[in-house]
């Protein structure tokens, strides 16, 4: 299974994604992000000719991994869990009609 989706709304861009996997050697992860960007004049920020943004999410994922590899009379599988998360920062200038300074960072 997996879900997917963007939404532009008029003040950010919000990201959906989840999905459940399982592999041939019995090991399986279910998963889902949340993420997007927030451009900070939504937020009422004045930033002149900068353009800026704050990149933003959250990942969950857990599962169980199966070993097969050792030498042992009866299969088994290990539980794992993970949690992670960003922010950032995204800046756009233009410098002419032509050229575009562009940074970035988390």
């Amino acid at each position: 299974m997996v879900g997917r989706g963007v939404h532009l709304f008029s003040f950010a861009i919000l990201a959906f994604s989840a999905s459940n996997n399982e592999f041939d050697n019995g090991s399986e992860q279910t998963r889902c992000s949340l993420g997007g960007t927030l451009p900070l004049t939504a937020t009422g920020l004045k930033t002149g000719q900068w353009q800026l943004s704050t990149p933003y999410g959250y990942t969950c994922s857990e599962g169980s991994i199966a070993v097969t590899g050792l030498d042992l009379s009866k299969r088994f599988t290990v539980k794992v869990s993970n949690d992670s998360g960003c922010a950032g920062l995204f800046a756009i200038r233009p410098l002419a009609e032509r050229l575009t300074l562009l940074s970035g960072g988390l």
